[in-house]
């Protein structure tokens, strides 16, 4: 409740349909070409009499002289006077902006209020393409096309929208694994894989019935800070690490590759790390892999290429943010085992 995640709960009266701020998510936007047709007019003048103030929350600068904006998607021969500036920032340059794009923040965020409503319809436009997106791996789709699917991911799991489901508590998945004594653990340069050769199994909870699947492999993504580095986010928050727990279909196939992309093939856990004491509940997993350091510090002392290689420009040649950003849920439905 500290980070205000369900701002709703504060505050009852921001539980209308038409909230601000939003994700602005350039695959779900509208084209309009009408947008490009009457740009937005404004007529600014250099504010000599104004008041700045910090109430505690934010900055504030109180504008006495008069700026003005019109055209673009603004009602004809309407006038809307600046009348503020507000500033929203974060303590890292990883957040502060209220606004996402595709589910990126920035480090800062001006506010310009004027006495009107900008766009009056519940529409996302697309006004303009920043070529960072591309470069921070943000249009996924756009650098890897295989990933255009429906059914991506990993996706924002939003706890106001998931479906609860009772029969998620009937019954508990149950995980049967054993301490790993032979394991390889590999650096391929993205990120830390943990191949299992002893059989550790999980069934049960929402998996098919008397299906057991068998455990092949665990994955981490992590962050070179703690704001970021989960794949899956809850309610747009990420969590500095994310491990994947990769699992094959035992029961109906052969081997894992065999199990790739057919239905009911793969099951992967994913677990959110987060900064702090040790959690019991991970102890079956954490047991299994009883030779690793947990500590995300150590993680973000790998390297991504042999010492000594050229590196791409701007690659610092650590090894970390190996996460994928998040996909549309499209159609899909989230259960949840709670309310």
């Amino acid at each position: 409740m500290c980070l205000c995640v369900e701002w709703g709960l504060l505050f009852p009266e921001a539980n209308g349909e038409n909230q601000s701020p939003i994700n602005l998510n350039s695959r779900e936007a509208r084209y309009d070409p009408r947008l490009l047709e009457v740009g937005l007019t404004p007529n600014y003048v250099v504010c000599r009499d104004c008041e700045v103030i910090n109430d505690g929350h934010t900055v504030r600068i109180m504008l006495k002289s008069k700026s003005v904006v019109t055209g673009g998607p603004l009602p004809s021969d309407h006038e809307f006077e600046l009348h503020e500036v507000r500033f929203h920032w974060g303590k890292e340059n990883q957040r502060g902006s209220e606004h996402t794009v595709n589910f990126k923040a920035f480090p800062m965020e001006v506010v310009c209020g004027f006495g009107g409503v900008l766009v009056p319809e519940r529409e996302t436009t697309a006004l303009s393409t920043n070529a960072n997106l591309l470069q921070t791996g943000v249009e996924w789709g756009l650098l890897f096309p295989e990933a255009n699917g429906e059914n991506q991911s990993p996706i924002n799991l939003n706890s106001r929208e998931a479906r609860y489901d009772p029969r998620l508590l009937e019954v508990g998945l149950t995980p049967n694994y054993v301490v790993c004594r032979d394991c390889e653990v590999i650096n391929d340069g993205h990120t830390v894989r943990i191949m299992l050769k002893s059989k550790s199994v999980v069934t049960g909870g929402p998996l098919p019935s008397d299906h057991e699947f068998e455990l092949h492999e665990v994955r981490f993504h992590w962050g070179k800070e703690n704001q970021r580095g989960s794949e899956h986010t809850v309610n747009f928050k990420a969590f500095p690490m994310e491990l994947h727990l990769i699992h094959w279909n035992s029961t109906l196939f052969n081997t894992l590759d065999d199990a790739m992309g057919k239905k009911n093939g793969i099951l992967i856990i994913a677990l959110f790390v987060q900064i702090g004491k040790e959690h019991l509940g991970l102890k079956a997993v954490t047991e299994v892999l009883q030779d690793l350091q947990y500590k995300i510090e150590e993680f973000r002392r790998l390297r991504s290429h042999v010492k000594g290689a050229e590196l791409p420009e701007g690659n610092d040649g650590m090894l970390g943010d190996n996460f994928r950003p998040t996909q549309p849920l499209s159609d899909r439905v989230v259960r949840a085992a709670f309310q």
